[in-house]
Order: structure tokens, then sequence, then C-alpha cells
């Protein structure tokens, strides 16, 4: 993102672009849904829409909810929704197709497309509806871009503390946060902002009494189990460098080990999402401190087939050494090696006609997830 003081000219350049176009407001861009559509997009995003109201009566009511709910988005909105907006602006009554960074936006009700023909091979066209134009336009100033790039630090320190610690406490967060803005303290109020319910981010973030828990850990409170085996351990204190690399990634993909086990299926399966699939399911087992002979049933299940006992036997202690070496939920963030806490090589299987992984017992899928992490399988490791 450009800095905050070049925003009054790209606000200015956006201005003339679209200024330059005819102007398309919501009403018309939801005209071309029909009534069932229409109830589609009020049901997807909460929005208050009776079934019996007439096609342009539901349009009226829309435009006032989309309205509101868009004018939410930019008030706590982070660097994705405004580079995406940014894009849907640019591209405004442009045939382009459908992107991934339109595809929140589309959903929400907020940008429209209008299909060529349908025999057509020409791509459609975006719409931008007017109104919401004006009202992304006016919060393009730099007191707002300070407010999105606190919100936007703030929301990135979240998602990497999750994948650290599974859960931790808001005083650590705000310890963080100072020791990485010079000293700054963190802004309260944008903080409750950025942990208020919201369809405009892909992960949530609670606070649960004194702790920050993400979704996923909320429901049968999960984050207390990992609170209780973690009790008397201290948190690992990452560099800010470290910190941005767990904002998007759960475990260290650099070190050795985890290169070691990818060099291994590399030479069992020729499909790179199967196996990025593979090491991301083996990672969160990893993190949330799995036993190796768990994580072989999740290669059992992605259908690796291994030659013989001793490379079975290979993966075991590579999948041991790669536990070793990841930070641990339970260890708040530090990893076996740093507490002295290894996990044991497991027993090598001899038998030729031994199979790799016992049977285990039928998991239905509001169990336990046997990884421990203290969810529901359906929550967990079935997903």
């Amino acid at each position: 993102m450009s800095s905050n003081s070049n925003i009054p000219q790209m606000k200015e350049n956006l201005t003339k672009l679209v200024n330059g176009k005819k102007e398309v407001t919501l009403s018309e861009c939801l005209s071309y849904s029909t009534r069932d559509e229409l109830v589609q997009i009020a049901a997807e995003n909460g929005y208050a829409l009776k079934k019996s109201l007439r096609k342009q009566e539901m349009i009226d009511v829309l435009v006032s909810e989309i309205t509101k709910a868009f004018s939410a988005m930019l008030d706590g909105m982070i660097m994705a929704q405004f580079e995406s907006i940014i894009f849907a602006l640019r591209s405004h009554q442009s045939k382009i197709m459908p992107s991934d960074n339109l595809y929140y936006l589309t959903n929400r009700g907020f940008v429209y497309w209008m299909a060529a023909g349908s025999k057509s091979e020409e791509a459609p066209t975006l719409l931008f509806p007017s109104e919401l134009i004006q009202l992304a336009l006016a919060s393009f100033t730099e007191e707002g871009m300070s407010e999105v790039t606190e919100r936007e630090t703030i929301y990135l320190m979240l998602q990497a503390m999750c994948n650290l610690y599974g859960t931790f406490p808001v005083k650590l967060l705000h310890e963080l946060y100072q020791k990485y803005n010079d000293n700054t303290k963190m802004n309260e109020n944008v903080l409750a902002k950025v942990l208020e319910p919201s369809l405009d981010r892909f992960q949530e973030f609670y606070q649960m009494n004194d702790y920050i828990v993400p979704e996923f850990l909320v429901e049968e409170e999960a984050y207390q189990t990992i609170l209780s085996q973690s009790e008397g351990m201290e948190y690992y204190i990452p560099t800010f460098e470290e910190l941005l690399y767990y904002a998007s990634h759960e475990v260290d993909e650099e070190c050795e080990q985890y290169k070691d086990v990818y060099s291994f299926f590399q030479t069992k399966t020729k499909d790179s999402n199967t196996l990025d699939k593979l090491m991301k399911g083996l990672g969160c087992l990893c993190v949330q401190d799995a036993m190796p002979s768990y994580m072989m049933s999740e290669v059992n299940n992605a259908g690796v087939i291994f030659e013989d006992i001793e490379e079975a036997n290979q993966l075991l202690c590579l999948l041991t050494d790669l536990s070793n070496h990841t930070i641990k939920w339970v260890y708040k963030g530090n990893t076996p090696v740093a507490v002295g806490k290894l996990n044991a090589y497991p027993n090598p299987l001899t038998k030729k006609n031994e199979p790799v992984v016992k049977d285990e017992p039928k998991v239905y899928p509001n169990d336990p997830c046997p990884c421990g992490s203290g969810k529901k399988y359906k929550k967990c490791c079935a997903r």
C-alpha cells in the first residue's frame, strides 16, 4: 500500500476515473436479479428481508441494508478489503473475468456482474454501484488509512499469535504490540473493532474473559484444554520477523525437518495439491501435539503407499523429528526441543506383513478429536 501521504492523489485519480463513466445505482444493479436471487443475497448476509414483498419492495429494502453493511465494512476494514475496493474502482464498467479478490465483494452484494450474453464468450462487465463508490471515496483520507493500517497490524498479530499459541491472554497482545511499535500503546477502541463479529473478515477472534480465542477453538471451549495442558509454561516471544511469518503460516516450513518430510512425499505423489494438503494436515497435527503414529493415519488416508517396512519406519522417524522441531500450543509456542520435552522415536515396525498403522477405533463427527486438540472431530482433523 502507498504511504498515507499519497492518499489524496490516489483519491483524486480514482474520482476522475469513476466520474468519467455512467452512474449505475444499487437499485439498477439489483433489478437484474430474480426474486429468488434477492432472497439468497439477503439470507447469506443476514439482511432483513421479507419473502412476501414484491420485487421492487425487496430491492428498496436491500438498497438500505447493503448500504449500511458497506458503511460498516468501511468503518472496520483491513488491508484485504481496502485493496479489493481499489481494484473494483479501477475495474468499474470494464469487461473482466471475476477474480478471487472480488469474490468477497460480490458475495456481500457490493459489486455486480452483467453478462455479455448467454452465447457470448466475452468477459462480463463489473458494476460498482454509484452510492457505494461515493462512500468508499469519502473514506479515503489520511486519517482513515492510518486506522486501516492500525487495524491491519492488530489483525495480523491476532492471526500470528493464534497460530503460535492457539489461545493467549489479552495482556500478551498488548505487550507484543508495544514491543514492535516503539513502545506505543495499542488503541483499545481499534482492538474492540477488530474483535467485533463481522462477515467482512476471513477469520474471527473473540475475547473470552482475559483470553483471545480464534473461532475454531470457541466451540466446546476447546481453548480451555490448551490452557490447562500448557499451565506452568512460559510463552515463546517471537521476533518481529517471526511474527509476520506466523501470520500466514501454521508451522515453520523453512526448517530442515519440514523440508525432509516434504522431500519424502515428493517421491510418493506428483500431485502438488495432494502434497500441499497432506503437509498442511500434518503441520496442524504437529502443532496440536498429535502422536507420530496418529500422523501416519493421515498419511494412509492420503493414499501414500510404502515400498517396504523400512520406508515406513523412515517416515515415522522423519515425522518424529518434525514434531520435535514444531511449535506446540500446549508449550505456548515453544518447540519440544526448546523445552526439553522430546517425543521419543516410536518402536520400529518389524514384521513384513504388519500394517503400517494399526486399525484406529471408529471416530464419529461429534466425538473428541483423537489428536488431542479438545475440539470435536468434525471441527478438527475431519475437515
